[in-house]
Order: C-alpha cells, then sequence, then structure tokens
C-alpha cells in the first residue's frame, strides 16, 4: 500500500494521509463487478469528485439513462451544519429507543443504531421519490439508481456516507491535480462575492488576481498566489482521501473513471460505469448520450478549447495547466502533492 503523506511545510500541521491501493498503481486486475441491484426500491447513489473535474458533464449523461437519476449538487452531505443526517433529532430518537416499550415493540429485533439508519434512508427515500413523482420525467417503478453528484463533500464524508447507505454505489471521477486547480481558480473567482467561508488571505490573494486576469484591472499579479494555491491542492487532495476510503468501504460497488479518459473515449467509459451498475449499455444508447451531451452544446457553442474564463463550461481540455503555470507555480505544487501526481500516474519523476 503506498502512502503519501507530510505534504511539506508549506501542508497543515497534520496532513492528509492518501492510501492508493496496490493494484490500482500497478494497474492489477478490476474488482469484480457487484451483483446487480435487485427491482424495486432503487438503489443509492453517489457521486462525488474534487471540484472541476468535470463531473457536471458526466452527471448529465448519467441522469439521460432511463434507469437512473443523477441529480446535480444537492448538498445533502455537506459542511453547513444542515447535512441530512442531520435533520432527524438523533437526541429525542434515542429517548425514545431507550424506553421499554420501544425495546419490546419496533426495537426487538434491532439495535437503536439500525433504527436510526432505516429513519434515515426513509427520509431520503421519501424525498427522492416525490421530488420524481413532482416532475413527471421518469418512472420511480423501473429506476435502478437514485441519487446525487455533490463535489467534495461525497469525498471526504464518505464513511458518514456509507455507515448510513453501506448497500449504496459510489462513484468517484478523478483528474489531475494540477488541471483542477487551474479551473477551480477560475471558479473561486465566480464565488467570491458570495462566498462567506474562505480564509481572509485566499480572499485577499483572489480578488487581486481576479482583477487582473478576469477583469483586465489593476497591476499585474499572479493566477495563483501562495494561499490560493494551498488551499485548492489541500481540497484536492483530501478528496482523493476520501475517495480512497470510500474504495475501502464500499469494495466492487466502488468505481473511479478519470477525466482524461472519458474525454479521451467517452462511449468506452460510459459504457464500462453501465455495466458496473448492471444497468442497459447498449452502444445506440451510450452515443445518444454522449452527442447530446458534448461540449459544444453545454458552452452554447464554443467548441472544446475554445476558453471564457467567466463561463461554468470554461475550456473543457486536459493539460491546460500548462499554460498557466509558472516555475514558481510548479514548484509549490511539488511540494505541496508532487508525490502524489506520481502516484496517481500523472508524472512518473518529480522533472516535470
Amino acid at each position: 500500500m503506498s502512502v503519501v503523506s507530510g505534504i511539506s511545510s508549506l501542508a497543515p500541521a497534520k496532513p492528509v494521509e492518501v492510501k492508493i491501493p496496490a493494484a490500482l498503481l500497478a494497474g492489477g486486475a478490476a474488482a469484480p463487478m457487484p451483483s446487480p441491484p435487485p427491482r424495486g426500491e432503487p438503489t443509492p447513489f453517489f457521486f462525488g469528485a474534487a471540484r472541476r473535474s468535470g463531473t457536471t458533464w458526466l452527471a448529465g449523461m448519467l441522469n439521460a439513462h432511463p434507469e437512473i437519476e443523477c441529480r446535480n449538487e444537492g448538498w445533502m452531505f455537506n459542511d453547513l451544519g444542515a447535512s441530512f443526517p442531520e435533520w432527524l433529532d438523533e437526541g429525542r430518537v434515542r429517548e425514545w429507543a431507550g424506553r421499554v416499550e420501544a425495546r419490546g415493540t419496533w426495537l426487538r429485533h434491532q439495535t437503536i443504531d439500525e433504527g436510526l439508519r432505516a429513519m434515515r434512508r426513509a427520509m431520503w427515500m421519501a424525498l427522492t421519490r416525490e421530488a420524481i413523482r413532482q416532475e413527471g420525467w421518469k418512472d420511480w417503478s423501473k429506476l435502478r439508481f437514485i441519487g446525487d453528484k455533490t463535489t467534495t463533500h461525497f469525498c471526504v464524508q464518505s464513511a458518514e456516507v456509507h455507515r448510513i447507505f453501506p448497500d449504496a454505489r459510489f462513484l468517484h471521477m478523478l483528474r489531475d491535480g494540477r488541471d483542477v486547480v487551474v479551473s477551480d481558480v477560475f471558479l473561486l473567482f465566480r464565488e467570491l462575492d458570495r462566498s462567506r467561508r474562505l480564509p481572509e488571505d485566499v480572499r485577499r490573494e483572489a480578488t487581486r488576481s481576479r482583477e487582473f486576469h478576469v477583469f483586465g484591472k489593476g497591476r499585474p499579479a499572479p493566477l495563483l498566489q501562495p494561499a490560493v494555491m494551498r488551499h485548492l491542492v489541500e481540497n484536492w487532495v483530501g478528496c482523493i482521501a476520501g475517495a480512497r476510503r470510500a474504495r475501502e468501504l464500499f469494495g466492487s460497488a466502488f468505481h473511479e473513471v478519470r477525466y482524461e479518459s472519458i474525454v479521451a473515449r467517452p462511449n468506452d467509459e460510459l459504457a464500462a460505469i453501465f455495466r458496473w451498475l448492471g444497468v442497459e449499455s447498449d452502444a445506440a444508447l451510450v452515443e445518444h448520450m454522449v452527442s447530446t451531451n458534448t461540449f459544444e452544446r453545454l458552452s452554447g457553442g464554443r467548441v472544446r478549447g475554445e476558453e471564457d474564463r467567466a463561463a461554468e463550461w470554461r475550456k473543457g481540455v486536459s493539460g491546460d495547466w500548462r499554460n498557466h503555470f509558472t516555475n514558481d507555480d510548479k514548484a509549490m505544487f511539488k511540494s505541496l502533492a508532487g508525490e502524489l501526481l506520481i502516484e496517481l500516474g500523472y508524472e512518473k519523476d518529480m522533472g516535470w
């Protein structure tokens, strides 16, 4: 088991330990396919990644499948004190469950924790079923999977996701951290005026960089200043650590796809996901989903590689970091997460 830890003196006091399975690094045999879910109630489905990993594009293709409902950024798990598990007053439930009457009836054959998990799952199912009924686009009785794509939170809270939904499927999308950082900084620029949770040094540096690189005003400033670089790289590393934990917990019910692979071979990668899920993966169906979710259509007519720095669909290419990283940016990224790039196979050594 290969381990990345101690991401230099620029990293947090307690750096995240990222465990990469040896089979993944060595290109070993893939894990066995999980059994297809039974017909009836849909199986919960969670799709996580670091921000700006191409997940909105893939979520749109997944949601076009008649047997899958994959909504975008529902934030049912979050860091706002409003996560889905917190919707239930656990203290009141435990107070009830501690009484002899509860233990002698509805908790006769289950623990309090099992009862809580069943209640939370029921809330999830009731909410999603009603949302689908109101929309009327898909038939609940024909769905095999019901879930959500939420970046960051599903990864960093993967243990909590598994605790409540141990039978769920977990899809993770991986992307070169350097491209993630470049794409994420432009998203950070768009969010600055409404974001309340940024460290002050990150906000200050990002504001100055935005003035120059987006609005063309003010003094020249680096695109990626030190506090911003550290903030974005740590987010990427944390998401990968959470995804590695999800792999350990979910086993064959975990699947990982790389952004670079799905850009190069979208039909093959999408078909592989459908085979993993055990749903229809007919070539004509896959081609329809890919062709109706191209970058050109989603961006309003721009071709892949044509940049709009203020747009959600900014550029859509791999390796764009080379157009933005300075030598100082390279040195800082290497000190923060250079070894992780090597472990993930994005580089062979530190010579990039």
